[in-house]
């Protein structure tokens, strides 16, 4: 399942651009702006924050439980909107296509203990995340809700892949 969902990303990335007239801007006027806080449910699960101006770029992070591996996890993405679909059924909304380079940070674990079994259990490890999301961003209120699949590149301890999955919603505050 890994091996197709990297390959669908890749895909995703390297397919030809759209011409003008199937996509619009990215720029996101009546999208809401400033800082939005709220949460991820997923793997992994917590808080989420935003920094999003009216440009097509945000920044992103998280303080969040990693369930299957009991491990706190910390993770800041720098994301770039790609595309804004439109959907005339839903006026009021747009759609925002993005992908985004972030840092993963997994702090747990005791190599002290009786279960230790090698890289994966040390107190602290560090991945490269490259995010690709849509959020749904209605035009009149100041929410949005998101997916997220991250494709993630261990690189501290051991290199390895491993892949983060999210939705999540969040409430602007400010401009």
């Amino acid at each position: 399942m890994k091996n197709f969902i990297a390959l669908l990303l890749a895909l995703t990335l390297t397919a030809p651009p759209k011409t003008a007239a199937a996509t619009e801007s990215v720029q996101l006027a009546d999208s809401p702006s400033g800082l939005g806080i709220g949460v991820i449910l997923g793997e992994p699960t917590g808080l989420s924050m935003i920094v999003r101006n009216q440009g097509a770029m945000a920044t992103s992070a998280a303080m969040a439980w990693s369930v299957p591996e009991s491990k706190l996890q910390l993770h800041g993405d720098l994301q770039f909107k790609m595309v804004n679909i439109h959907d005339p059924n839903a006026p009021s909304m747009s759609f925002p296509l993005h992908t985004g380079i972030g840092l993963r940070l997994r702090l747990a674990g005791n190599p002290g203990a009786d279960n230790f079994t090698g890289p994966a259990d040390l107190p602290v490890q560090i991945g490269v995340r490259m995010p690709l999301g849509l959020s749904l961003l209605p035009d009149d209120y100041p929410l949005d809700a998101f997916i997220e699949i991250v494709p993630v590149i261990g690189i501290f301890p051991a290199t390895n892949f491993d892949l983060d999955a999210a939705i999540g919603f969040r409430a602007f505050f400010g401009k």
